[in-house]
């Protein structure tokens, strides 16, 4: 038996769920398409046979209750496969998880690398949001008073798939359109329906030209709501889209990571013979970047916590925002002899790494990537026997004539301290008579390479590169030095 305040019909649940779907598909790029996709419209099938199941019979309590039924059956299945039986019954680690992840995975999610679908953990915040999100409209919209509010409900579940998302959302402007027009139409049908009824109840007949006014006002709203739904399309489609991603800080404190230019002398003369690591797929001429070092602070060149969020990355990687639409990518196969250490030699314009050695497990979950400056960090470490491959997009090459028809773009970097006075006054010296700044930048690395060199074995060069040895390296009348002190 259904209460008096609640409408038995399917129909008017069929909105929240065509709103679902366009929720649905609004995960879809930071989730890499179907782990998102099926995530959130789980959750807004499971949300809505719970509404028809509960609206009118049941209160809120017992919803509530049946909802974390549901959750802790279905989030293995839904959002971490990897923790299920036979792929479908949830475990003790499912029960786990899923229930630690209920407060986790909203911060988890803004802190790992797009597609966020590799990972196990994040797809909670879909599949959760949407199964609450649909059992409260779904239960509003069964009643006879307040269906209109189911709207409200489900742009609760439009907001995180935005907030939670990318800032690249191809679809994010035919979405809006859609949620406007499925939930605009669905509330014109109901009052008109009510209308009827009362009519049918009461026996009294409704003025043609009221009926006629209130179906203009109807389309009038139609059509004032799809325009503006057009002019905003641009606004939460393109690159200034506001994501939450952007303001936060990833848990990843590189303070507690060597620079990787500490143990060059030590690379350089002690495992002189000792081969580091093997690759397989490099261009012949290339380099392998191990890491970017882009701040200094008197004592250590290296890389800057703060010159943009390093993030968990995975097997798939989505393009940078510099990166080349059209650009293909090429697989490196890196094998570990004797490099040991955090930074991963095969740094870039990454799409993606896979490990395949013992430690595959460790350095998955561990892995992470600074996509403005193509640095790559494994926590857990690599050592001998270590394998993994690397996709990457590599630059073309670019001569010097093509150099000198462009110039130096403007990026902010992260500040530096306790610059030696001798690198000013020796720059200045270099640049002088340099017309442009491409001239400027050729004219350092001329006379940087014609400085002398010496790994420190003969005695004629101190290793490091603190203020003092860059200070001695300038201020002598012919720079003695290896690659640590040029860099």
């Amino acid at each position: 038996m259904t209460s008096s305040r609640t409408i038995a019909s399917p129909f008017n649940l069929l909105p929240v769920a065509l709103t679902g779907a366009l929720c649905a598909l609004g995960f879809g790029p930071v989730f890499g398409g179907w782990p998102g996709y099926l995530a959130a419209g789980g959750g807004v099938l499971l949300g809505l046979v719970l509404a028809w199941i509960s609206a009118g019979r049941w209160g809120v309590a017992l919803t509530t209750a049946a909802g974390i039924i549901i959750y802790i059956a279905f989030v293995g299945v839904l959002a971490l496969p990897d923790t299920t039986i036979a792929g479908f019954l949830p475990s003790l680690e499912t029960v786990q998880r899923g229930t630690l992840l209920v407060v986790q995975s909203w911060r988890d999610l803004l802190t790992v690398a797009v597609p966020a679908g590799v990972f196990s953990g994040p797809a909670v915040v879909p599949m959760l949001s949407a199964l609450i999100c649909s059992t409260a409209a779904g239960r509003l919209a069964l009643t006879r008073r307040w269906y209109a509010l189911a709207g409200g409900a489900m742009l609760v579940l439009l907001l995180v798939a935005i907030l939670w998302g990318t800032s690249r959302a191809p679809l994010g402007g035919w979405i809006g359109f859609g949620f406007v027009i499925v939930l605009l139409g669905w509330i014109v049908i109901r009052q008109a329906h009510d209308r009827a009824v009362a009519h049918e109840l009461s026996g009294f007949d409704t003025p043609r030209a009221r009926s006629w006014t209130r179906l203009l006002s109807a389309a009038l709203v139609l059509a004032v709501s799809a325009g503006v739904a057009v002019m905003v399309s641009p606004m939460i489609t393109g690159a200034d889209r506001v994501v939450l991603r952007r303001f936060v800080e990833p848990p990843l404190d590189l303070r507690n990571y060597a620079s990787p230019l500490m143990s060059y002398r030590y690379l350089e003369v002690d495992q002189k013979l000792v081969t580091q690591f093997t690759v397989h797929g490099l261009p012949e001429g290339s380099r392998l970047r191990l890491a970017t070092l882009d701040t200094y602070d008197g004592v250590v060149y290296n890389v800057a916590a703060d010159s943009a969020e390093f993030v968990r990355a995975g097997a798939d990687i989505e393009p940078r925002r510099t990166s080349e639409d059209q650009a293909s990518a090429m697989t490196m196969q890196v094998s570990i002899d004797g490099y040991r250490g955090v930074w991963l030699p095969g740094g870039g314009d990454l799409r993606g790494v896979t490990f395949n050695g013992a430690n595959a497990a460790d350095q998955t979950k561990t892995l992470y990537y600074n996509e403005g400056t193509g640095t790559a960090l494994v926590t857990a470490g690599l050592e001998q026997g270590d394998d993994y491959q690397v996709q990457i997009v590599t630059p073309p090459p670019v001569d010097r004539a093509t150099l000198a028809d462009h110039g130096i773009e403007d990026v902010s970097v992260p500040s530096t301290e306790r610059v030696p006075d001798a690198v000013l006054k020796k720059t200045a010296e270099i640049v002088a008579g340099a017309a442009t700044s491409v001239d400027q930048v050729l004219a350092i690395e001329k006379a940087l390479q014609e400085g002398y060199y010496s790994d420190g074995s003969d005695g004629q060069s101190m290793s490091g590169h603190s203020e003092a040895r860059i200070e001695s390296l300038l201020s002598l009348p012919e720079m003695v030095g290896d690659d640590e002190q040029y860099a």
